[in-house]
């Protein structure tokens, strides 16, 4: 039984027209003779209603055609230096070149062949243009029907890819086209990635020890841009270069700041093509007809399923698996325009059940797969009715007790899966690599905000993770706020205690003071706070133990009677200090 399915969702009639996908508008466009045709592809609930088919004269030759996200827009391109703007509201169109405002005039002379248009829909840019010397960032001035330049980005460019889902574009450049510097379209603002260069392998049967001629070059590739595309996973940004030569996906890791070649993936294809569904990576290895699953959380060298053909079903009428006419879209999007189709692709979690052994894994899988609970019970049903050993029942429910534990805090539960399927726009962050308070990933906006690493001395008993359950403090350099606080006075009072060691299970140390009977160190073995038996979670998550302590807004646990007992002793020592000078005097 297949693990992915192609279903259907729009039917139609493909006649003579060139069919091209609009991920940003959701929309397969019609490119006829005398007529644009525009359908928007339905969602996934059947109950949502289908939008209407956008109609207009192409007026011309058309080259290709984006549409801005409210469908009020069109940006066509009639040839390598033409681009046209349609108002669908009025009818109206304008060029880019000749009705632009401000300095879109020296833009026009400057600005190269024209390499593509895209519409991310954010207040840093409406439009953008991609040419030959750089990306124009352009406001559309609708009443006036004009174009203000707002920015641009001057570097030479060989071809360019886009992903609306990030807003994130490549740019290619160098002698081998090899050379990509990204630009990411935030809501606010422009942010450009460093530029990182995508080794190739060499050409197979021409081994680099052969001589050469005199006056004979070497054969050199160029990186094509069919073989470069980026993807969303897990709220991460990846580049994913597929290697013909190699057979192999290699996948680079996009931040700020850094980019980081992370996994190198086997397709076993010499032709291959890549969707994401349900954030795992899907490789189609098109010659022959089978696809892999990859989940880059569990395992990032290996399939997590062996390959198997995708499947679709004979109502849906698509033609024979992989034909050479497929258009595969991103992120999970298939259109057939020989059969007038188009479809999502769609993961079968019962057969990915039914064909694995090992039950940890498999329901540590589901965890981080939407709609999967009905596949998660009938799992766990499975597992306690054949009677798995008592170890492999253990680590399925500790599995679970972590999201048990967000729901008993009042956190909601939310899988990696479905957190951000709505998101507009994932940022860049940092990679993190020179500061460990940042997460090496890259996080949805908005941002949550990062954990501060632990401070000597004063560090909170517990406070709240990103994902919503309670952490508590195990440093062992103090309980509490107010326990830290207590420490520094009898410190200042005594000559300080000493703590616990690192990994918090020490014994509290004593005071410097020895008649002044004040406690030592707050560390887990001390005796002003309260231990707890506890363990953290595999992921960081909520502690769960035989006793809680108390803990107020505050502070935490037992930081309030670690903090008195302190105070008590730094009191008591100043007393006693004060009745032997006053012995001592009346002594002499």
């Amino acid at each position: 039984m297949s693990h992915v399915t192609l279903r259907s969702r729009l039917q139609f009639e493909e006649g003579d027209s060139m069919v091209r996908f609009d991920e940003g508008a959701g929309l397969l466009v019609l490119i006829r003779h005398r007529e644009l045709v525009a359908l928007a592809m339905p969602p996934d609930d059947d109950q949502a209603p289908q939008r209407p088919p956008i109609r207009c004269e192409s007026a011309g030759r058309v080259e290709r055609i984006s549409f801005s996200l409210d469908h009020q827009l069109a940006a066509v391109q009639r040839s390598a230096v033409d681009l046209d703007i349609f108002d669908l509201a009025s009818g109206s169109t304008f060029p880019l070149a000749a009705r632009s405002s401000g300095s879109s005039g020296l833009a026009a002379r400057h600005r190269g062949r024209i390499l593509g248009s895209h519409w991310p829909g954010s207040e840093a840019c409406e439009l953008a243009v991609v040419t030959t010397a750089g990306v124009e960032l352009y406001r559309v001035l609708r009443e006036r029907r004009s174009l203000k330049l707002l920015r641009r980005v001057s570097q030479p460019v060989s071809w360019s890819v886009y992903s609306h889902e990030t807003r994130l574009m490549l740019l290619a450049a160098g002698q081998q086209d090899n050379l990509l510097s990204g630009l990411q379209l935030q809501p606010r603002s422009a942010v450009r990635l460093p530029r990182f260069e995508v080794l190739l392998s060499p050409l197979q049967g021409l081994p680099l020890a052969q001589p050469l001629a005199q006056g004979q070059q070497r054969p050199r590739r160029s990186l094509q841009a069919r073989h470069v595309s980026v993807h969303r996973v897990y709220d991460a940004l990846y580049c994913a270069h597929i290697d013909e030569e190699a057979r192999k996906v290699v996948l680079y890791a996009l931040y700020r700041d850094a980019v980081l070649r992370q996994h190198e993936l086997p397709t076993h294809s010499a032709r291959a093509a890549l969707s994401v569904c349900d954030n795992l990576l899907v490789v189609h290895a098109l010659d022959q007809q089978v696809a892999t699953l990859f989940d880059l959380r569990i395992n990032r060298s290996c399939p997590i399923s062996a390959p198997l053909p995708l499947t679709t079903l004979p109502a849906d009428g698509f033609s024979p698996v992989y034909s050479p006419h497929w258009l595969i879209a991103p992120p999970d999007k298939v259109v057939d325009p020989l059969a007038g189709r188009a479809g999502r692709l769609r993961l079968n979690l019962r057969a990915i059940a039914a064909s694995s052994i090992d039950k940890v894994c498999l329901l540590e899988f589901l965890l981080l797969r939407s709609r999967s609970n009905l596949v998660l019970l009938e799992v766990l049903a499975d597992a306690l009715s054949e009677l798995e050993p008592l170890p492999t029942l253990s680590r399925m429910f500790a599995l679970l007790q972590q999201p048990a534990a967000q729901a008993a805090l009042g956190a909601p539960v939310a899988r990696d899966g479905a957190a951000a399927a709505n998101a507009p726009v994932v940022r860049l962050t940092d990679s993190g690599r020179d500061n460990e308070a940042l997460p090496a990933a890259v996080a949805v906006a908005p941002a949550p905000a990062p954990v501060p690493p632990a401070a000597s001395g004063a560090q909170c008993g517990s406070h709240q993770s990103e994902s919503g359950a309670e952490e508590v403090d195990d440093s062992g350099t103090g309980a509490s706020e107010g326990g830290g606080e207590g420490e520094r006075a009898a410190e200042e009072a005594n000559g300080g205690g000493g703590d616990g060691d690192g990994d918090g299970d020490g014994e509290g140390g004593s005071g410097a003071d020895a008649d002044s009977g004040g406690e030592g160190g707050s560390g887990d073995g001390g005796d002003g706070a309260a231990a707890s038996d506890g363990v953290r979670g595999a992921d960081g998550g909520a502690v769960v133990g035989d006793r809680e302590a108390a803990a107020s807004p505050a502070m935490g646990g037992g930081g309030a009677t670690a903090a008195a007992s302190l105070a008590a002793a730094a009191q008591q020592a100043d007393a006693d200090r004060q009745e032997a000078a006053g012995a001592a005097g009346a002594a002499g």
